[in-house]
């Protein structure tokens, strides 16, 4: 596992920090990322699954990726070991806390926090207040256009290469015919 991967994410660090028996005290194993806007739901999440674990089932559970995916909040966890004397927690109840931070997380801005709707913005799905969705939009714009004032320039650029191009290749084709 590579530790330095996500180290400097600052939300996540402080949830290692503060549930060391959740993460084992190390990183993830698969890049993870705990926006600003979702920290405190992720909190309380991992709250309930701390205090849900005994001290033998969280010696076999350990979260292996956080992070947002279309637009809401995926957790990813993993056991150690599964058995019949109750050492994992109740599937069920962590369900009930996972679904609970995601819903949460699906009316809740990404970046602040603020009330949010899901919002699609350029190829991507997010959850954003009003305040950063138009943020948001500016900078999918604005991207747009530098792609469009890059192909346009390649497209003048390449005109006179596309016409020899043109030229070569109809050459060939009479050649290759006999005709040439």
């Amino acid at each position: 596992m590579n530790d330095t991967n996500i180290s400097s994410d600052p939300e996540l660090q402080k949830l290692i920090e503060r549930f060391p028996r959740l993460f084992r005290g190390a990183q993830p194993a698969v890049w993870s990322h705990v926006p600003v806007g979702w920290s405190a739901i992720v909190g309380t999440l991992f709250t309930g699954i701390d205090a849900m674990l005994n001290d033998d089932q969280a010696k076999s559970f350990r979260v292996e990726q956080v992070k947002e995916e279309f637009g809401t909040l995926r957790l990813y966890v993993s056991f150690d070991r599964i058995d019949a004397d109750g050492v994992n927690p109740n599937p069920t109840a962590l369900r009930s806390l996972v679904d609970a931070a995601v819903a949460a997380s699906e009316v809740t801005c990404y970046v602040c926090g603020a009330p949010g709707v899901m919002r699609k913005l350029g190829a991507w799905a997010t959850v954003r207040c009003d305040a950063h969705a138009s943020l948001q939009a500016r900078a999918v714009l604005r991207h747009r256009l530098v792609v469009v004032e890059r192909l346009r320039a390649a497209r003048v650029a390449g005109r006179s290469r596309a016409r020899r191009c043109d030229v070569r290749a109809g050459a060939r084709r009479l050649g290759g015919m006999g005709l040439g």
